[in-house]
Order: structure tokens, then C-alpha cells, then sequence
């Protein structure tokens, strides 16, 4: 989700101005910005983009890049784009003319000799230095990767060679690898794993990464031997992050859990499924690893329907708590828009209904985590007329976004109802400074409930948004 708090805001336009001598002015734009940032929409993107707008009336090119950087932090990625392209047409051989040549050859999904051939051209105009070193990297990286694909392991080898950033090339390997075991070439796939990972480790101890980092790159590698049904193994990384870990991630409860199961350990597993399920962080799977945990610890099924009842009454019974502590009381915009197939929706003409909003965009990894939940919060309402699912695509950075949406719903199957709203002011109107972000609004138009990121399990997301259904349906 991208929703900033004033203080990580100010840390990271810092760390995205730190790579140049920032002037007095910008230095002054980025404070002014970040007072701006604490009003509320439509106040909010009117008062930040009055001020880009006067701030780069006469400013070079790394004016143009601040204001670019603080649109985009600031939730306006439209505007940080037009920013941009402004300053790479002004500036061909500067920085951002240089990343945007870059990013298009990074966007390519062509032959790897077409890749090369962009990329030598590109490279005669923005030859390798220190501020450009990355993106070289990046794109010999793709270069290689594409070269994989086509099944060239001596073109790929020869252009893996010649990454100069070791961190690039792990992450090179380490994705390559997975690909390859998606692919069915374990054996490939196994000893690419082995490098990749090796040679991470090697760099998060020579640059002294912090430690949060070697986790995630160790729970990586445990999740890939559990792929690969090397299950012993697999225990032995996943249990040494387990014990070494003072704060335990869901995902590396869930996956050290996972894979006690795999290795008939149940019984040290099933507190642990337990426990996540109780608090709201269960789904299919997990309720699956629950069961064969239960079968391995008690040597069968039975009492098994009580015990997993017990536990979904407890995470109920919490969100139930939770729910009537929310109810909010806001009159619920208006608004009429365009629908992915070209029809037209008007919030007016839905009085009388419960109409849940869910605000996402293409590039939002957390709104497309909670759509399995959203299809089952849908199936379950499918048959009540009274009660209506919209997704309002918004802040899209992205050409073709109709094209991508639909090939996204056709390929997971989703029953979604898609609006537009990137090119309208419709996410000011209601708040949205971040996605996901769910509104629920009763059948008087008044917005009830709002449920900002995606950070449980799919059974409790259902069941959380079915009760705030349900009150909303009960609101006067």
C-alpha cells in the first residue's frame, strides 16, 4: 500500500535527493510540500500541485526531477510522469532522458538480439558511469534473462559475466532459477538457486545489510527446497531464521509451519497454524496445512470439525469486536464513470443498495492479494441484488491499462465489475491517499465503513467485510 506518514515521506525525499547537491530552493519546495501533505484531498493534490507548478516554471533539470519525485511520493503519479517527460525532452542527455531510454528497453518483451541491439545504441548515448552503472546492470541482467528463455545458456552465462554489481546479478540468478523450476528444469533450476544464493549472502555480510534482508533471502531459498520436495533441507534453513528471529513475520510463520508439516512434524506446527488462523490470517492453504498438522500430532481425523470450528468462532468473535468500533458517519460523493466495457455507472442510481468500493491500480501488489478474498466476499453476496462490488481503478502509471485489466481478470477468473477513475478526481473526492482501499457505503448514500491496505487472511478479510455489510444494511 502506498500511503506515507509525513515522516517517511520527509525520509524519502531525502534519500531521493541525497544523490545530488540539492539547492536551497528545492530544499525549501520539499519542506513546503511535505506541510502541504498533511491536508486533507482535494485541498491536499490542489495545494501540492499549485506549488509544483510555480516551483518548476523556470527550474533545470534537477528541479524538474525534485518535483517529479515529490509528485510521485505524494500519491500523484500522473503528474510526477508529465514531470518527468517534460525534463528528459528539455534535457536529452540528462538523467531522465537517461532513465526513461532505459526503462524502455527494461519494458521490452522481444527477441534478446533486439534487446542488444536497443541497448547498443542506447549505451553510445549514456555510457557507463556512476550514475548510470546501475541501469547497465539492470539491462545486461534483462538481456540475460531473455537470453535464458530462449533456452541460450552460453549467451545468457556470457551476459551474466558482465554484470559489475554483484547484488544485481544474485537477484539474476536467484530469479532466473525460479523460472526455470516454474519450467519443470529442476536441476538447472537448483544449481542457478545454489549460486544466486550464495553469492547474496556473501554481499548482505560485505555490505552490511541489515539483517531483515538475509531473512527474507534465506526464506526464499527454504520456500524454492520446498518446491523442489527437498524438504529436510528446507527445515534446516527455515527453522535456523525461525529461532534466530525476534519478530515473526506471518509469512515466516506460516512457512516454517508449512514445511514441519511436509516433514511429518504436525505436532511442532499446529499451534502455530493455529494461532494465525485465530487471528485472522488464514486461507485455504493454510486451513489445509492446519488439517494434516492436526492428522500428523493426533494420528487422525477425528474431533477435527470441533477443533477447527473452536478456532474460527475466536477470530470471529475478534472481528465482530473490531467492526463495531469502526462505523463511520460521511456522506458518500457522487460520482458517475466509465466502465471497463464501456458501460456507465452512477453512484445515484445505486440508492437503496450497499455498494462496496474497492479503489486499486495494476502496479498495487497488496489490492491484487486481496482480490481472491474479494471474489469469495462476492460469491457469497451473489445471489442478494441489494448489495453492489465496484473496483474503481485508479493512479495508474501505465499505457494500455485497459488491455492489462482485462487480460488480468480473464486470467484469475475475477467477476469484477471495473471502473475508471484514474483521469478523474473521483480518489480525492473520497479520501484515498492509499491503496487498496475499501469503502462501504449504506443504501442512503452515507460511506459506513473504510478498510485501507490488505494485511490479514482471506477468511477473515471475508468475513470482516460480510459483517460490515450486514451493519451497513442495518444503519439508519
Amino acid at each position: 500500500m502506498r500511503y506515507l506518514t509525513g515522516l517517511t515521506l520527509g525520509l524519502i525525499l531525502l534519500t531521493v535527493t541525497a544523490k545530488s547537491q540539492v539547492k536551497k530552493a528545492d530544499s525549501l519546495f520539499i519542506a513546503r510540500c511535505m506541510e502541504l501533505s498533511t491536508l486533507e484531498n482535494p485541498k491536499r493534490k490542489q495545494a501540492i500541485l499549485a506549488e509544483v507548478k510555480q516551483f518548476v516554471r523556470h527550474g533545470d533539470e534537477a528541479s524538474l526531477m525534485a518535483a517529479a519525485n515529490v509528485c510521485y511520493y505524494m500519491g500523484l503519479p500522473v503528474q510526477s510522469d508529465s514531470i518527468f517527460m517534460v525534463a528528459a525532452k528539455k534535457y536529452p542527455r540528462g538523467e531522465a532522458a537517461m532513465t526513461v531510454a532505459f526503462s524502455t528497453i527494461l519494458r521490452k518483451d522481444v527477441k534478446a538480439q533486439d534487446i542488444v541491439t536497443a541497448y547498443q545504441q542506447t549505451a553510445k548515448r549514456f555510457p557507463e558511469n556512476e550514475l548510470s552503472s546501475d541501469l547497465h546492470n539492470r539491462t545486461r541482467a534483462h538481456i540475460a534473462s531473455a537470453y535464458l528463455k530462449e533456452k541460450d545458456t552460453i549467451a545468457m552465462n556470457n551476459w551474466l559475466s558482465v554484470i559489475k554489481d554483484t547484488l544485481t546479478l544474485s537477484n539474476t540468478e536467484i530469479q532466473s532459477a525460479e523460472w526455470l523450476l516454474e519450467r519443470g528444469d529442476t536441476l538447472t533450476a537448483r544449481a542457478m538457486m545454489d549460486k544466486g544464493i550464495k553469492r547474496m549472502l556473501t554481499v548482505t555480510a560485505n555490505r552490511g545489510m541489515y539483517k531483515g534482508y538475509e531473512i527474507s533471502v534465506l526464506m526464499n531459498y527454504a520456500e524454492f527446497l520446498f518446491k523442489l520436495k527437498s524438504y529436510p533441507q528446507s527445515l534446516k534453513i527455515i527453522k535456523e531464521v525461525y529461532d534466530s528471529s525476534a519478530e515473526r513475520s506471518v509469512k515466516l510463520q506460516q512457512l516454517y509451519a508449512t514445511i514441519l508439516v511436509a516433514n511429518k512434524r504436525g505436532g511442532d506446527a499446529l499451534d502455530i497454524l493455529a494461532t494465525l488462523l485465530k487471528d485472522g490470517q488464514g486461507d485455504d492453504m493454510m486451513k489445509a496445512s492446519l488439517k494434516e498438522a492436526y492428522t500428523q500430532a493426533k494420528g487422525t481425523q477425528d474431533g477435527y470439525n470441533e477443533y477447527i470450528q473452536r478456532i474460527d468462532s475466536v477470530m470471529k468473535a475478534k472481528l465482530v469486536k473490531d467492526t463495531q468500533l469502526e462505523m463511520l458517519d460521511e456522506k458518500a460523493p457522487l460520482f458517475t464513470l466509465q466502465g471497463l466495457e464501456g458501460d456507465t455507472v452512477s453512484l445515484d442510481k445505486l440508492k437503496g443498495k450497499i455498494v462496496i468500493l474497492d479503489f486499486w491500480a495494476t502496479w498495487c501488489g497488496p489490492c491484487k492479494r486481496s482480490f481472491p478474498a474479494m471474489k469469495k466476499a462476492i460469491n457469497r453476496y451473489v445471489q442478494d441484488q441489494d448489495v453492489v462490488f465496484l473496483f474503481i481503478d485508479c493512479m495508474e502509471k501505465t499505457k494500455n491499462v485497459h488491455e492489462q485489466i482485462s487480460k488480468f481478470l480473464s486470467d484469475h477468473e475475477y467477476p469484477f465489475h471495473v471502473l475508471m477513475g484514474t483521469d478523474t478526481n473521483i480518489p480525492d473526492r473520497y479520501g484515498v491517499k492509499g491503496i487498496p482501499n475499501k469503502i462501504i457505503i449504506d443504501r442512503n448514500g452515507t460511506i459506513r465503513y473504510r478498510v485501507i491496505g490488505f494485511d490479514e487472511g482471506d477468511d477473515a478479510a471475508v468475513e470482516r467485510l460480510s459483517l460490515m455489510i450486514e451493519a451497513a444494511k442495518k444503519a439508519v
